[in-house]
Formats: C-alpha cells, sequence, structure tokens
C-alpha cells in the first residue's frame, strides 16, 4: 500500500507543471528518491533471493567480474545488500541524470515517469544489469561526434560494462552510428531479412549456438540458444518498429518545420545520434527471436527514446502533442503486454515463478491503469483547451 501511495505522488509529480526552476529540481528529487527506495526494496521473487545469497556468498553461483568486485567492496565497507542496491541505484541515477541535464527541452521527470512504467519495472531486481545499462547510456553521449577520443571512451565504458554483464559486450555495434544513414540502412534491411530467417529456421538455432560456443566457449550461450520464443518474438520486434517509425515520423515533421521552431544544436546532434542508435539496434532483433535473454538489450536504449520524446513534445504544436503522449500511452501498453506475455517465450516455470508469483507486477499494472487513466484525461482536457484558445496558431507561433 506504501508503495502505491509513493507511486502516486510520483505520478502527480511528473504531471503537474512546474515553471519555478528550484522546484524542478525538487519534484525530480522526490521521484528519484521514491525510485531508489522502490528498486532497494522490491519484492521476493527468485531473481531477488539469488542475488541476496551472492551477496553474502560469492560463490553461490558465477557471475561477472565486475560485479563481484562491486559487492565484495561494499560487504568490506559494511553495507547490507538493501543498502548496496540503494548506493547502485543512486550511481545509475547520477549516470542518468548527467547524460540528459544539458538538454534544455528534455523534462527529466517525465522522462523518468515513462521510463518507470517500462524498463524500470522490468529490470528492477537486477542489479547488476541496472548499472550497466545506466554505464551504456551514459557512454553513448560520446557517439555524438565522431572523434578517436570519444571512441576510445565509449568502447572503454562499453568494455566496464561488459565486466558488470556479459550482454553489455554487443552495444558495442553501436560504433556503427559513426557511419553515414544510408550504411545503416542497409544494416537495418539486413538485420529484419536475418530475423526473418532465424524464424524460418525455428527449432534449428541451437546449432548457431553450438558453432558460436566453439569460438566463444561460454556456458551462457548454449544457455541462451537452447530456449525457443516461439511467437513470443513478435512483442519486441513490434516494439523495435514502433520506436524506430515515431523517431522517424517526427524526425521527419521537424524537418518540414511542421508546428516546430528550430532545435538548438546539441538537441540536434542528440536527436540525430539517437535515431542512428535506433537504427543500429535492428541488429539484435535476430537475437529476439534467439532468447528472451536478448530483450533486455531494447529496453537498455529506452531512456535516450524517452528523452527524444519529450524533446519532440517541446518543439510540437497542440495537435503534434497530443499525438505524442497518445503514441506514449500505446508504447507503455505494447511494452508491457510484450513483456509480460511469457507464456509466448518459452515455458510454465517462467510464468509461474518470475511472473505469477512476483508481486512487484501486481502494483505495477494497478499503478500502470491509473497512469493510463491520468494521461488520457489530461491530454483531451489540454488539447481541448488550446483549441478554444487558439485555434489557428502553435504555441510558438505565439512566442
Amino acid at each position: 500500500m506504501i508503495v502505491k501511495i509513493l507511486l502516486i505522488a510520483c505520478l502527480m509529480l511528473a504531471m503537474i507543471p512546474i515553471r519555478n526552476k528550484k522546484t524542478e529540481a525538487f519534484a525530480t528529487s522526490i521521484i528519484f528518491g521514491v525510485m531508489i527506495c522502490i528498486f532497494s526494496l522490491n519484492n521476493s521473487s527468485l531473481d531477488q533471493y539469488a542475488y541476496s545469497i551472492l551477496y553474502e556468498d560469492h560463490s553461490y553461483f558465477s557471475v561477472e567480474s565486475g560485479y563481484i568486485a562491486l559487492i565484495t567492496l561494499s560487504a568490506k565497507l559494511g553495507f547490507n545488500y538493501i543498502q548496496f542496491k540503494a548506493l547502485i541505484m543512486l550511481a545509475a541515477f547520477i549516470l542518468l541524470h548527467s547524460r540528459i541535464k544539458n538538454y534544455k527541452h528534455i523534462n527529466i521527470r517525465k522522462v523518468l515517469l515513462l521510463w518507470g512504467f517500462t524498463s524500470f519495472w522490468f529490470d528492477i531486481e537486477q542489479s547488476r544489469y541496472m548499472i550497466a545499462a545506466c554505464i551504456v547510456i551514459f557512454a553513448t553521449k560520446y557517439l555524438e561526434t565522431w572523434r578517436i577520443g570519444n571512441f576510445i571512451k565509449f568502447v572503454l565504458l562499453i568494455l566496464l560494462a561488459f565486466t558488470i554483464h556479459t550482454t553489455m559486450i554487443v552495444f558495442l555495434s553501436l560504433t556503427l552510428v559513426y557511419c553515414n544513414k544510408k550504411f545503416l540502412n542497409v544494416v537495418a534491411v539486413v538485420s529484419c531479412i536475418v530475423t526473418g530467417l532465424f524464424v524460418f529456421m525455428g527449432g534449428e538455432i541451437e546449432i548457431i549456438g553450438q558453432l558460436i560456443y566453439k569460438v566463444i566457449p561460454n556456458k551462457r550461450i548454449l544457455m541462451w540458444f537452447s530456449f525457443h520464443t516461439h511467437w513470443g518474438w513478435l512483442g519486441p520486434v513490434s516494439v523495435q518498429f514502433f520506436i524506430f517509425g515515431t523517431l522517424w515520423y517526427w524526425r521527419r515533421t521537424l524537418s518540414k518545420g511542421r508546428g516546430a521552431v528550430g532545435l538548438s544544436p546539441n538537441e540536434t546532434s542528440f536527436l540525430t545520434s539517437v535515431y542512428k542508435i535506433f537504427l543500429v539496434s535492428f541488429l539484435f532483433m535476430p537475437m529476439y527471436v534467439v532468447s528472451t535473454e536478448f530483450l533486455r538489450l531494447i529496453r537498455g536504449l529506452l531512456l535516450l527514446y524517452f528523452s527524444c520524446v519529450s524533446i519532440y513534445y517541446a518543439h510540437a504544436n497542440a495537435r503534434g502533442r497530443s499525438f505524442i503522449v497518445l503514441a506514449s500511452v500505446v508504447f507503455i501498453v505494447l511494452f508491457n503486454v510484450q513483456g509480460l506475455n511469457g507464456i509466448l517465450f518459452y515455458n510454465d516455470y517462467f510464468v509461474e515463478y518470475m511472473i505469477l508469483q512476483n508481486d512487484i507486477n501486481s502494483t505495477h499494472y494497478w499503478i500502470l491503469l491509473l497512469s493510463i487513466v491520468s494521461v488520457v484525461v489530461y491530454v483531451i482536457t489540454t488539447f481541448h483547451r488550446k483549441l478554444r484558445l487558439s485555434p489557428c496558431k502553435t504555441d510558438f507561433e505565439k512566442t
């Protein structure tokens, strides 16, 4: 019940208009604090239980050396597992805030709200994935401009994240962002073709895993390729196309100057780099057919997507803003439906223990429904009020 009250408070803080910078910073800090508390004190699912034991006994199961180093240091400093998670989340938020704070039209409160109802909920138990993904998000700042120094910094940060969570090595592919858009379009098309090929191969995908295992003898590779997602790949693929489709449409709208003012140079650089990042992320799609382990790859980039949504929203007219909010609501629903529909993924064990007995999800859906209703009511009332006040001019034309 306390968690629900805190979430309602965060929802209200994220939705109400605030113009004073000090009040804005205070409201953002409260949302940060609540999310840290929720992350630190979440449910008693199997993952939560396993990680808590690992914190006390580092040999309980094998994980990456970077994460072992973090929990060893924390334990020596006298912190328990809950305190360790709070510190990890605080570090993660500092990285996230540092990544997006310098863009004038990114409303951090609303970005956190969107992130909180999507990837944050799915990764709430994964302390090592959370910090590793936040390192990747922070590292993307070095993809905006090509310099050899930026390239080296990005690679080093990805390797650091890799020592905490193995899947982070895949994000080295984002260095393709430095290439031109025509090449990236070809990469996206080829990835779609390979995804279709993997779907056609079905159960034979396990052979690919065995071939990779001969080159990289890691047992997790065999595990990843031993599962079959059946029709579960449709969910993340739909999310992938939805993200890219909305970014492409809003980018095209701004380029034609329909209901928008000029972007600042750093915003233009940010939007261009994120657009190219999601073009490169089509490389992840074939892996969605292989295993649900890879669904987290696109989740790790969602904060960038929501930051773009915030910038586009700030530069759109009344109708454009309504469309953006509606698209965000649709995305939240789509993301959560594809993420929790485990029966399409691989087996009943996943559904029973990772979904039905994961009590955070009941709170999640309760507050998700409330947020959708609130957003829809807010959009309808705001949209009609703006049309009555100025049926012909956009907000930017008034200024």
